[in-house]
């Protein structure tokens, strides 16, 4: 693999720009946002300057408008020599936790999830359903990253996810702890958190 593919495929430069203009309904119905009316032209002469900066060979702008997408590009190259296409995909990696968290905390403030409510309620994962500890994991706990789950069952010596500290009293980033509540909230409402619907 060259240093090139190196640079876009495992994160040593920046991969993915997003820029969310933010709309504001006034009571006049008068709208601000950050860089109308010349999305292009503005993008134009600040993205390429921190492709630079960052060494990204290619990045991807999107810009999100009353909830619609309003702008779309992809700027540099996915191969050395060759133009990012438009559809060129992304290794986003935990940028999807915010996501993902957003998600989570809309259904909280709709009333359809608790932030405390243990998740063995829905599910419990079969290599800690023998752990007490398991019974006491809420979203709170995943979304702060105090589950008591390493970053990634792999990091055990067996390979097996394993609470290595009663849920709420440490701090250990995790990304099974993010999966634990992806398998709660899809238990529960019987559908992917990628579905259209969710």
């Amino acid at each position: 693999m060259s240093l090139f593919q190196t640079k876009f495929f495992y994160g040593y430069c920046l991969f993915f720009l997003l820029i969310v203009a933010c709309t504001s309904q006034q009571k006049s119905n008068s709208k601000t946002t950050i860089f109308k009316p010349n999305y292009k032209k503005t993008l134009d002469s600040i993205v390429p300057k921190l492709m630079a900066e960052y060494l990204a060979p290619a990045v991807g702008v999107g810009i999100i408008e009353d909830g619609n997408i309003a702008f779309v590009k992809v700027y540099g190259e996915n191969q050395k020599g060759f133009k990012a296409p438009q559809n060129t995909i992304f290794n986003i990696a935990s940028i999807t936790k915010p996501v993902v968290t957003a998600a989570i905390l809309k259904l909280v403030a709709h009333g359809d999830w608790d932030l405390d409510e243990p998740l063995f309620h829905y599910w419990t994962d079969p290599d800690v359903a023998h752990d007490a500890y398991a019974k006491l994991i809420t979203t709170r706990n995943c979304l702060s990253h105090t589950t008591g789950f390493k970053n990634w069952r792999w990091d055990e010596a067996d390979g097996k996810l394993k609470l290595n500290f009663k849920p709420g009293t440490k701090f250990q980033y995790s990304g099974e702890g993010m999966e634990y509540l992806r398998h709660a909230v899809e238990s529960k409402f019987k559908m992917g958190i990628t579905d259209k619907k969710f």
